[in-house]
């Protein structure tokens, strides 16, 4: 099974042809918390996560939030030909809630069968609902569900600030790859196997 819990770097890039932002650019760090971007990774005992722009202890709440355009993180190349029926998960945080246009971005996240020249969108959050505040939510899929499994899959995550004064800030954690037989959390799914 794949685990990156971020505290190393396990192949992960920032930044992708068109990218735009000035600020706000992916970095792997311990995060310094504000009322917009998490204190905490999500990894139970970890200290590291993927974030938009590391602001300073006791800085502004838009303290490298990101600006003037997008960012883009990937993951390393993930090889799904050996899971008989193979299952992705990713912790992720979002807030645009704040600053003098709130819930005006969105935050994509995307996948490739071919080694990111080609894109399939995953999920959309925002512009507005109960996942723009900030903190810690789940999203597990099923591959198959919207690409072929190679050996070159990947995902992408591209948050942007593309309006006035929105302030927006992103991370992700505790990416798994494991082989599924069953759906988590029904009654006939014993365990991941």
């Amino acid at each position: 099974a794949v685990d990156h819990d971020m505290e190393t770097n396990q192949g992960w890039s920032s930044g992708a042809s068109g990218d735009t932002a000035t600020t706000g650019i992916w970095t792997r760090v311990d995060p310094v918390g504000t009322a917009a971007q998490p204190e905490d990774d999500h990894t139970p005992a970890g200290l590291k996560c993927w974030v938009t722009g590391q602001g300073s202890a006791g800085g502004g709440l838009g303290d490298n939030d990101v600006d003037n355009g997008k960012t883009t993180l990937l993951t390393p190349i993930l090889d799904l030909t050996s899971y008989p029926d193979p299952h992705i998960s990713y912790w992720r945080w979002y807030s645009n809630s704040s600053g003098a246009s709130p819930n005006a971005d969105i935050f994509v996240i995307d996948i490739s069968d071919d080694g990111g020249a080609t894109w399939t969108n995953l999920e959309t959050v925002g512009p507005d609902g109960g996942q723009v505040n900030g903190g810690w939510f789940q999203n597990e899929f099923d591959p198959a569900d919207f690409v072929s499994l190679t050996d070159s899959v990947m995902l992408r995550f591209v948050a942007s600030d593309e309006g006035d004064g929105s302030l927006v800030e992103a991370a992700i954690d505790g990416l798994k790859v494991d082989a599924e037989t069953c759906v988590d959390g029904s009654p006939d799914c014993p365990a991941d196997v």
